[in-house]
């Protein structure tokens, strides 16, 4: 993973044999994210499968991820009550 400032790059690339199918199942992908706000951030994940007895052919995944600590839990139920 590289951290550039608000972005990150991300790649990865597994290589594995699947004893019941007799096959190689592999798949590789890149990962571009953007941190939005402190505790917000997006990604796009293209991915593509490779070798025998494939899982899939070519994928893409598209998220956002949300930290939400108990700290900030905690705070916001104190400011309630």
């Amino acid at each position: 993973m590289y951290i550039i400032e608000r972005n990150w790059i991300a790649t990865d690339v597994a290589f594995r044999y699947n004893n019941i199918n007799k096959g190689y199942p592999n798949n590789a992908f890149v990962e571009f994210g953007r941190k939005i706000t402190q505790n917000d951030m997006a990604y796009i994940h293209p991915s593509v499968d490779f070798g025998s007895h494939k899982t899939y052919n070519h994928g893409i995944e598209v998220g956002m991820l949300i930290l939400f600590c108990f700290f900030y839990q905690k705070k916001l139920l104190l400011k309630l009550l």
